[in-house]
């Protein structure tokens, strides 16, 4: 099983973007269930963080799409690593609605040395958990 952690800037903006995102996460919920997927998303208005879990081959035929989606662009993957035990194993998609108030530690991981700096890392994974747990 992998895990993958990806960051995008984000093209969307104005009054329409957060029911954008809410329609990308709708979708998403059910054909991540149907993928066997699990993760979670935050969106900070502008920029993207998501984890993605599941079956290497699924997780990588995604992100293959993620890559191609209009909404964002500067798509980085920032971990991709194999797992054994999901962190978001309840969520096809987790989703709190926009954050805008950590949109800093999520910029940061699109900076070149970020990559090296596995602290950072883990914190957005961190905060992530953190934002799943309040929708439980």
């Amino acid at each position: 099983m992998l895990s993958l952690l990806y960051v995008s800037v984000s093209k969307l903006s104005g009054a329409t973007a957060l029911q954008e995102v809410e329609a990308i996460v709708t979708g998403s919920m059910v054909k991540n269930a149907r993928q066997g997927i699990t993760g979670a998303l935050i969106f900070t208005g502008s920029h993207f963080a998501q984890v993605l879990e599941g079956d290497d081959e699924r997780v990588d035929a995604l992100m293959r799409e993620i890559c191609l989606d209009n909404r964002h662009s500067c798509v980085t993957v920032i971990r991709r690593w194999p797992v054994s035990v999901r962190r978001f194993e309840s969520w096809s998609m987790a989703y709190s609605g926009g954050a805008t108030y950590i949109g800093r530690p999520i910029e940061y991981l699109l900076e070149p040395s970020a990559n090296t700096h596995v602290d950072e890392i883990d914190r957005v994974y961190a905060l992530m958990e953190q934002l799943v747990a309040t929708l439980a």
